[in-house]
């Protein structure tokens, strides 16, 4: 399995769309449970598009420090955090309740 996503990547690397393809095939159920619980179910779609868009432009870069997996889940809660920040107006941090349900719960004001 290693040795068949080092090919991947390097075909992926050359520009290989399908390679690509698969890569990301294998991954995607996996990034969309964590990006729902990340951005909640409006935002899942586009941030996990604009994740794999950023992976496919950048994977010439990857330089398999880490796993494909792992590099991906790191563009991924990049963009997701981006999000948050966008969504709330101040810095985001990962916390134990999703975003979306803390900002649903939680009122910016107070009323008495």
């Amino acid at each position: 399995m290693i040795d068949e996503e080092a090919g991947l990547i390097a075909r992926a690397a050359r520009g290989d769309a399908e390679a690509f393809g698969r890569l990301a095939l294998g991954q995607r159920a996996r990034l969309r449970r964590l990006l729902h619980r990340l951005v909640g179910p409006a935002d899942l779609d586009d941030v996990e598009q604009d994740a794999f868009l950023a992976a496919w432009r950048g994977i010439a870069g990857f330089r398999g420090d880490a796993s494909f997996a792992t590099w991906l889940t790191k563009i991924a809660v990049r963009r997701a955090m981006k999000v948050l920040k966008r969504r709330r107006g101040v810095p985001a941090t990962l916390t134990e309740e999703p975003a979306w349900r803390v900002s649903a719960t939680r009122p910016s004001v107070w009323r008495d």
